[in-house]
């Protein structure tokens, strides 16, 4: 079975992956409270998510991003925050690093709503990257504090049911993305 994690890759298994298929997915995220759930929350989903796809797809997909804007929870403890132009630069860096490799498809996999605005900002880079909002919960397995443990195991079943209609929904999506010839696509009518 192949690789579909960048990260698991050597660079000349990167390359062979790269020649195979011009679309990737980017799972981004983020890291703030969410009550009794993990900090994470955001970020695990989507990059649960992300790998499932990749698995399905043959697609590669890159190490979550799990730092977003956040300014509206930045007080909460844990709370990492980026500024939305600067975390709209690091979108266009990454599609423009992709782009040298030869991807012209970017699915970034969105689990937060404040990383929407600098997404679609993002698109304004040549390579015309698609981003997908998710707001796709995954519940871990240890019971926060005071949260009666049937609740949590139905809203975790809930969380994987979710990601498992999603995982379908977006691996048909991406396999279809992949047919696309981007450049017929933003070609300027003469």
């Amino acid at each position: 079975m192949r690789k579909h994690r960048l990260q698991d890759m050597s660079w000349m298994e990167a390359e062979e992956a790269f020649k195979r298929a011009d679309t990737v997915i980017v799972p981004v995220g983020t890291l703030h409270a969410h009550g009794p759930i993990p900090i994470g929350i955001d970020a695990r989903s989507v990059e649960k998510l992300a790998d499932e796809v990749g698995r399905r797809t043959g697609l590669m997909v890159l190490p979550v991003l799990a730092y977003g804007e956040n300014d509206k929870m930045k007080h909460y403890p844990g709370t990492i925050t980026i500024d939305q132009h600067l975390i709209e630069a690091v979108y266009t860096e990454i599609c423009r690093s992709l782009h040298r490799n030869g991807v012209r498809k970017v699915i970034f996999l969105n689990g937060h709503g404040g990383n929407h605005d600098p997404l679609l900002r993002t698109f304004e880079y040549a390579g015309a990257p698609v981003t997908i909002p998710v707001d796709a919960w995954e519940i871990d397995e240890e019971s926060p504090p005071g949260v009666d443990q049937s609740a949590l195991e139905r809203l975790k079943r809930r969380g994987e049911e979710t990601i498992e209609r999603m995982t379908k929904h977006i691996s048909a999506f991406a396999e279809e993305f992949q047919k696309i010839d981007v450049s017929k696509v933003l070609a300027t009518p003469s």
